[in-house]
């Protein structure tokens, strides 16, 4: 896109010669490999200014390595990798014409520029900018005096939950499986159409993808010179048409922007950021202000009926692994490509579409005339590796093309046979107790942490957490998601709502929260809180939206976040994770390999199990009590001698339903031991406040009972 301008093509001498430029900067600042601090480090709830502890080791960018590094290599090793892989895709860039050239270099510079520092700062507030972030701060700015104003736009997509989630529900037989394409369809319209339509605003002004601050969660930031305004306005009027003529009322693009001189900027970012979001919510409360004489009229409604078309891209996308961006003259033609969207504005025609491989890339090109073709890009899906090699892609004959990489949340369970998103009730359809979990969360005070969290931030260090950010919620957690087999509805910016069976999504949950604390580099003001809501693969998806994030809220409280809400509990994320780890020992325990009369397997989960959570209870005092030494124990402290006593009985409670002496000794040993355990991380002896974190045993009962339900169904 950066190739092309409103009137066409830009001065080709002048392109080669940026292109030349920047790839020497991007060289030079790997060969100088200044370290990179964590811009988390800069995230205090205190007054000061945090100081920098945690660094990064140069490497290039994979879905692999976003949180922590799989492989154990030296600086030497990773930087020598950096190089060469460098010296590859440029070797591949030069076959590029020198548009296509200018597309590709931003996500060069991501992939290689993300965990490297700029060689050139002089700033205390710049060691934690990573240099593709500085860089691009330097093309959008260095060429302009202090006092020349810059645009600072925001646009967000208003209406996403109304639009994904409403009248989604079958009205006939075998309608599960149209909501679930229908599901995954409207989501990845969502996430595509935050990039897309920064992209052709962009377009329309004739500006390099450079100018793109962020995109990602429904919402994107653009920094545009002040003299564009007045196409940015027709821009907008254009836009905001034809997404009200595709979607209706459902799904509305909002934007805010407002002019700031450069170095307002560059000095107080935070201000002009908070000014525009101020000038957005305002502008969502009244959306159709500027419209209200077509308000008068009968509500606006979608001109085309797109319920198949967002079936059959729920249908197709799992399975594709490119997107293709058009700016042509006309209209372009279809071959084996999805189209997903499009726009005709005054320039031309922009549109975005889906594809499985490069050979459908070619079958498009060859379908258009080039004359038409004003710019198309390439871009690989959740795959920094975006760059074709030249035995799977003819540079010499499709060198106008540029590449890039998108990374985003797109992987659910999937029919192989049937070439469809698994529904709701097939992912279930393995487990005895049919039972979905929804998982909803979301970055606690996200806005205050850019806003008031990190002191006297820059410009720099705000674009960098933004991108690290969405690296997170998008790419990582799209592998993690897979792992676990879940249904990724939506993810991206700083929240998510994923589905899966029960159990999945709660080991889900566990890894998530100890990859992003490692991510933060354990930074305690940085956290998430999330809501788990179970129920049949029949009850209404967008009732599970909504109670999940029912049971979000209440995880984050006005007083206490950092927590989840699951089974009818609130638990810190420690918590939750030594409870679920003491589940599986339940579960292990309750779960004997022998049947006696005695011993029903249906009943004895549900019935053992809250024998074992009456003795865990019973060995904590119930009130304050004087014991015989004078000494006073405080409601909520451990009983040493209950404790005992009942360790005994969790013996007696084995033997009487079959165990041998060597299964009860074990099964009592493994439970012992993990009480004991938790009994010393979570309690503090003597303090009452924590009696309440007692009912959280609930949540390890609840997962062994679980558990266990359909192991037993399968012996009786």
């Amino acid at each position: 896109m950066s190739g092309w301008g409103a009137g066409g093509k830009l001065n080709q001498v002048n392109l080669i010669k940026m292109a030349n430029t920047d790839i020497k900067k991007l060289q030079a600042a790997i060969d100088a490999n200044e370290k990179l601090y964590s811009v988390f480090d800069r995230i205090t709830l205190g007054n000061a200014r945090a100081k920098l502890n945690n660094t990064y080791e140069a490497r290039v960018l994979t879905n692999a390595n976003i949180v922590l590094p799989d492989e154990d290599k030296t600086a030497e090793q990773l930087k020598t990798e950096l190089q060469n892989d460098l010296k590859a895709d440029l070797s591949l860039l030069e076959k590029m014409s020198e548009a296509a050239q200018a597309d590709t270099l931003p996500h060069l510079f991501q992939k290689y520029g993300w965990r490297i520092g700029d060689p050139d700062r002089t700033e205390d507030n710049e060691l934690a900018v990573a240099y593709c972030d500085a860089f691009r701060l330097d093309k959008i700015l260095s060429d302009y005096t202090n006092d020349q104003k810059f645009i600072l736009l925001k646009g967000d997509l208003a209406g996403i939950q109304n639009y994904i989630y409403g009248n989604i529900q079958p009205k006939q037989a075998g309608g599960l499986r149209d909501i679930a394409k229908k599901l995954r369809g409207r989501s990845l319209i969502v996430s595509l159409l935050t990039d897309f339509l920064a992209g052709v605003i962009l377009r329309e002004l004739g500006l390099s993808a450079w100018h793109l601050l962020f995109a990602g969660g429904g919402h994107f930031n653009l920094l545009v010179p002040e003299n564009k305004a007045q196409k940015l306005e027709e821009a907008l009027k254009q836009i905001d048409g034809q997404i009200r003529e595709r979607f209706g009322e459902n799904l509305q693009l909002v934007v805010a922007y407002k002019a700031f001189e450069k170095q307002k900027i560059v000095g107080n970012p935070t201000v002009c950021f908070s000014e525009i979001n101020r000038i957005l919510e305002q502008k969502k409360l009244q959306p159709h202000k500027r419209l209200l004489k077509k308000h008068f009229e009968a509500q606006q409604k979608p001109s085309v009926d797109i319920a198949e078309e967002e079936k059959e891209l729920g249908r197709i996308f799992p399975k594709q692994n490119l997107l293709i961006e058009t700016f042509s003259t006309q209209p372009p033609k279809k071959s084996q490509t999805f189209s997903i969207f499009s726009i005709k504005a005054s320039t031309g025609f922009h549109a975005l579409y889906a594809a499985h491989e490069l050979d459908d890339i070619e079958a498009f090109l060859l379908s258009n005339s080039e004359k038409e073709m004003k710019s198309t890009q390439v871009y690989a899906l959740n795959n920094t590796g975006f760059l074709p090699s030249d035995e799977d892609w003819d540079y010499q004959k499709w060198g106008s093309v540029g590449f890039g990489f998108r990374l985003l949340g797109k992987t659910l369970p999937f029919d192989e046979e049937e070439e469809r998103p698994k529904t709701f009730e097939e992912i279930v359809a393995d487990d005895d107790n049919k039972l979905l979990a929804a998982l909803r969360l979301d970055v606690d005070d996200l806005g205050f942490i850019f806003n008031q969290g990190m002191s006297n931030a820059s410009l720099g260090e705000i674009l960098t957490l933004s991108r690290e950010m969405q690296y997170f919620f998008s790419a990582h957690f799209d592998r993690l998601a897979e792992k676990h087999k879940l249904y990724l509805i939506y993810s991206g910016g700083d929240d998510a709502f994923a589905v899966g069976k029960w159990d999945n999504v709660l080991h889900f949950a566990q890894e998530l929260r100890t990859d992003f604390h490692k991510f933060v580099f354990q930074n305690p003001d940085v956290h998430f809180s999330a809501g788990v809501f179970m129920g049949n693969p029949h009850y209404p998806v967008g009732r599970f939206y909504l109670d999940a994030g029912q049971l979000q809220d209440m995880a984050k409280d006005a007083e206490q976040k950092n927590r989840i809400r699951v089974f009818n509990q609130t638990l810190g994320w420690e918590e939750f994770d030594s409870k679920i780890e003491l589940g599986k020992t339940f579960a292990e325990a309750l779960n004997p390999k022998i049947k006696t009369e005695e011993n029903d397997l249906k009943k004895l989960p549900s019935a053992f199990a809250y024998r074992i959570l009456n003795l865990v209870k019973s060995s904590f005092r119930e009130r304050p009590i004087q014991d015989q030494a004078g000494n006073w124990h405080n409601r909520g402290s451990i009983n040493p001698e209950r404790f005992a006593r009942n360790v005994a009985g969790l013996r007696y409670l084995f033997a009487r339903h079959g165990f041998d002496q060597k299964r009860s000794e074990e099964n009592v040993g493994k439970i012992e031991r993990a009480l004991i355990w938790d009994f010393m991380r979570s309690f503090d002896f003597g303090d009452g406040d924590k009696v309440g974190l007692v009912r959280d045993y609930l949540v390890a009962l609840n997962y062994a009972i679980f558990k266990n339900r359909a192991q037993a169904n399968q012996k009786s």
